[in-house]
């Protein structure tokens, strides 16, 4: 009953887990606005677009993709941010990253830099753009959709545009009824 928001962290090989259900089943019965994060995607995982599909069955929300992987695994690119039009680059073997990331806008650029990696999301971005819900700030704010956001924690990637999601989208904290009064 204290929260305002919440964030779920999915990790991309196991999917949506037992324990992370049960706590979220007390978000959708309160209509608390959930921000997901798929992590992991610099290891061996499964694809976004089956891990959006079980969210969404999962949830019974639909998934507003804002940012979304170049490859997974061993061919993780970086993450493009969908509302920015633009790629941070992922930079393999630089664990946990405290320096800026490079970002590129060019769509050329990146096909001629990362070939078949860039081409394939290219294409699932496209359908992206095309067939998944766009975000709504209503429907998020009611509990009925939830943004999605890749990365990898562990190397503190993708999790700036974590923190600017939760910024920019969560509500304000809001007043609580205690058992004496409303604390503001």
């Amino acid at each position: 009953t204290g929260v305002d928001a919440a964030l779920m962290v999915i990790d991309a090989a196991n999917g949506v887990e037992a324990q992370t259900l049960r706590l979220l089943e007390v978000c959708r019965a309160r209509g608390t606005p959930i921000v997901t994060f798929i992590n992991k995607m610099d290891r061996e995982v499964r694809g976004p677009i089956a891990l959006i599909e079980e969210i969404e069955h999962a949830l019974g929300m639909p998934c507003a993709p804002l940012t979304w992987p170049v490859g997974q695994g061993r061919e993780f690119r970086g993450i493009y941010d969908l509302r920015r039009d633009e790629m941070r680059v992922f930079a393999p073997g630089e664990d946990r990253r405290t320096g800026e990331d490079e970002v590129v806008r060019d769509p050329e650029l990146l096909r001629q830099r990362f070939g078949a990696a860039f081409d394939a999301a290219w294409d699932e971005i496209d359908i992206v753009r095309h067939a998944a819900p766009a975000f709504e700030e209503g429907a998020f704010l009611a509990g009925h959709q939830t943004p999605v956001l890749f990365g990898s924690a562990i190397n503190n990637f993708g999790v700036r545009e974590v923190l600017d999601a939760l910024v920019d989208l969560a509500p304000a904290p809001g007043p609580r009824q205690s058992q004496t009064r409303e604390v503001r």
